[in-house]
């Protein structure tokens, strides 16, 4: 449908050894766009996520050890925002770029700054030395810059753009046949997603809480809580949950396979509390959803939760917002009441979201308008010493595989 409509080759660039949201993301779109009779290829590491799920299928594989590679036809190279300033380093040729802001930390100079602690971004001299402001502000110029959701637009955007900047996630529609059971005698609640120590952690933290305080109030209530997750943060919540006198209601579960994730989650649970793209998957299969809003500090006392229906297009959960956001929305023990009497209505709602802004037709017709308008080459990318350290401290794990290639560029990058 689409193969005469792109003329550039469309190779996707994420190496990772890692399964998370943007290995999901990126594998998801390779094959959506390879089903659709798209030249398309990806570049990674030869026992790396992307290698591992995409053997066999027909999709060009680009080696990573075999980088910098040199393309003497058109290329689209599709990858992560924050691999923005040192693309240059592993392809040359006939090139332009799509950046993708797939998390608020996308920009390295800001990801640094979460693990130092320190507001990088505020010291003047670093903000105006590192270009990879300039090359953000070209390249939204050149709409070659797209959102996963709102918030990413919220951080890194620019009101009044040219273009339609919003990619968002594309859900994979395959589990279609998988029913949302309604429990008759309890309620099973559950958050899903991973939990750091940051921000995803203090979401469940304050669910937790509601929880407990519900059964406080309502101790011989049938409401049942189930952490699935994975993290750094999950030993922490465990430790919550076991002083709790409600322990006995609470449950963890980890490693469920992503083959099996989502009819995991239409046997189990009534309800998923989730924020991110995880809100996308529970209902994706018509389980009533709830998008959490993290916050690096303890959650505001007037918090209330917020489904995924009752928020703006393209929100999945903010890390930004006020006293006067944070109190709109409903109570866990609202919650409860509304999965009593009107489930039916809050399972097709939630359905209705991703149907209405995430289904595959809509995505691909936004992604191959995006692919066409993008136009960063290149030449356009600008580097320095600054972003040099920057970019190799928050990306060390993958600048060190190819140091010498990196000394190249940054030699390059003196002379220019």
């Amino acid at each position: 449908m689409f193969e005469n409509i792109i003329n550039n080759k469309i190779i996707f660039f994420y190496p990772s050894h890692d399964l998370g949201g943007a290995q999901t993301l990126f594998l998801r779109c390779i094959k959506m766009l390879h089903s659709n009779n798209i030249d398309v290829g990806y570049v990674d590491f030869n026992d790396g996520t992307l290698r591992k799920e995409l053997i066999g299928t027909g999709v060009d594989f680009f080696d990573f050890s075999s980088a910098p590679f040199v393309f003497d036809f058109k290329v689209t190279l599709v990858t992560s925002f924050n691999y923005m300033n040192f693309s240059p380093l592993f392809f040359s040729g006939e090139v332009v770029f799509l950046f993708w802001v797939v998390s608020p930390l996308n920009m390295p100079v800001v990801n640094l700054s979460k693990k130092l602690n320190v507001d990088l971004n505020a010291k003047k001299y670093i903000k105006n030395r590192y270009l990879g402001f300039y090359n953000l502000d070209l390249s939204l110029s050149q709409k070659s810059v797209y959102f996963m959701d709102r918030l990413c637009f919220e951080v890194y955007g620019k009101e009044a753009l040219s273009y339609d900047p919003f990619l968002p996630l594309y859900i994979d529609f395959k589990n279609k046949n998988l029913t949302y059971k309604f429990t008759a005698k309890s309620y099973n609640f559950a958050w899903v997603g991973r939990i750091d120590l940051s921000i995803k952690f203090n979401c469940v933290v304050f669910l937790v809480e509601k929880f407990i305080e519900y059964k406080q109030i309502f101790p011989n209530s049938f409401v049942n809580l189930t952490i699935l997750a994975t993290g750094a943060g999950v030993a922490k919540i465990r430790d919550i949950c076991e002083r709790s006198e409600f322990s006995k209601d609470i449950r963890f579960v980890e490693g469920v396979p992503y083959g099996d994730f989502h009819e995991f989650l239409s046997n189990n649970f009534d309800l998923v509390f989730a924020h991110g793209t995880t809100c996308l998957e529970s209902a994706s299969i018509s389980i009533p959803t709830i998008c959490l809003d993290g916050d690096e500090r303890v959650f505001r006392s007037n918090y209330k939760f917020k489904w995924i229906f009752d928020r703006d297009d393209y929100d999945v959960g903010r890390t930004f917002f006020d006293e006067n956001f944070s109190s709109r929305g409903v109570t866990f023990s609202e919650i409860v009441d509304s999965m009593e009497y009107r489930r039916g209505y809050l399972s097709k709602s939630s359905f209705l979201v991703i149907k209405g802004q995430y289904n595959s037709n809509f995505i691909i017709r936004k992604m191959v308008r995006a692919i066409e308008l993008s136009d960063v080459n290149i030449i356009n990318i600008k580097f320095n010493g600054i972003t040099l350290l920057i970019d190799y401290i928050v990306h060390f794990r993958l600048i060190i595989k190819a140091p010498i290639l990196f000394l190249k560029g940054f030699i390059k990058g003196i002379f220019k």
